[in-house]
Formats: C-alpha cells, sequence, structure tokens
C-alpha cells in the first residue's frame, strides 16, 4: 500500500507541522539519527513532499544555522540582483552562462572565466578538497564576481546534507567513515544580528 503523502509549501507550514511529526515519529530512533544527516531525506521518508522552495530553505538553514543562512541569502539576492536574472548556484553550466552573459559589455576574456569555473568552482562546490576562491584573480573590478567568490567561500565552510547512500548508512549505522558517538552538535542561539 502506497504511503499518504502531503505536500508542504511554506516554510512556516513545515514549522507549524514539526511538533505533531516528533509526535509521530519521535521514538523512531533510525528515523531520528537519518534526520540528522539529511532532513529532506526523512521527511520524504515519512510522507512530508516539500515545494522546492521549502526544500532550498530547509537545506540552507540546516546547513547554515540562523546567522549564516541570513548571510546567504542575502548574498543570493545581490547575486541574481547583480546577474539580471535567477540561475542554480550549484550548477557549473547555469554559473558560467549567467557570467558570460552579465559580464560581457565589460569585456572580461570569456576563456579566463570558464577557466576559473572548470579549475576553481568544481573543487569548492563538490571535492572534500577546497580550492581557493573560484573568482579571485578575476573579481577585483568586477561587482558579481566578487559576490559569487563571497557566496562560494561561505558555502564552503559547512558540510552538504547526506545523499541517499550516505543517509541509509547513517540510518542502519552501517559502513559510517565516522563513529556517531563522535558527533557534536553546535546550538545556534536566537541573537539579533
Amino acid at each position: 500500500m502506497a504511503k499518504k503523502t502531503e505536500k508542504i509549501s511554506t516554510f512556516e507550514e513545515l514549522q507549524q507541522r514539526i511538533p505533531e511529526l516528533l509526535d509521530k515519529h519521535g521514538d523512531n530512533q533510525e528515523l531520528l539519527r537519518a534526520a540528522m544527516a539529511n532532513p529532506v531525506l526523512a521527511l520524504k521518508e515519512v510522507g512530508i513532499e516539500l515545494s522546492p522552495e521549502v526544500e532550498r530553505e530547509l537545506k540552507l538553514r540546516a546547513r547554515f544555522g540562523k546567522k549564516d543562512y541570513k548571510k546567504m541569502r542575502k548574498l543570493e539576492h545581490q547575486i541574481f540582483e547583480e546577474a539580471g536574472t535567477l540561475f542554480d548556484l550549484q550548477s557549473e553550466e547555469e554559473t558560467l552562462e549567467v557570467c558570460k552573459t552579465a559580464l560581457k559589455e565589460r569585456e572580461l576574456d570569456a576563456k579566463d572565466l570558464e577557466e576559473a569555473i572548470k579549475n576553481n568552482l568544481y573543487p569548492v562546490l563538490f571535492e572534500e578538497e577546497k580550492g581557493k576562491a573560484p573568482f579571485s584573480n578575476l573579481a577585483k573590478d568586477h561587482k558579481l564576481l566578487q559576490l559569487l567568490d563571497d557566496y562560494y567561500e561561505l558555502e564552503r565552510t559547512r558540510p552538504r546534507l547526506a545523499d541517499r547512500d550516505m543517509y541509509e548508512r547513517v540510518k542502519q549505522q552501517k559502513d559510517l567513515p565516522f563513529s556517531l558517538s563522535d558527533i557534536s552538535f553546535e546550538m545556534q542561539g536566537d541573537s539579533q544580528e
């Protein structure tokens, strides 16, 4: 029998549902453990479908906490405003295309831009060994590139949420590259920034 799916369209709606979800699933230690690795996958597992906007917000809040979440959102807004369009900041291809278009009139050499993204953006986003800020050599006179450098610099300060495979391994406590007893949490205060 298929599990009933409930769609959540706003972050406020998700916040209102959390106490009920904890009451219902709070005794499931496997699920709670896995939710620490990726709350989005845990919610999907219990039949909660998040809108793309809510999923993105939850991921950012889970990774960055209140203070850096606000910084990330502010940087995203500034980047999209400077670029004149919305795009996926996690996509090399989209970032390259937006930068080429936005910077065309500024006579930035497209080859230099492609080289910066190819050599530096991918390692910043997807590899454990952190590279330098992707546009550090090009950004001096270009506001968009400066903003992107600031965004990716902050992006790499926190680990990504677990992928499906790691989520399942954490849930089952199998073949983990770390000990769950070694994990500690830092509580984010509600202080005003």
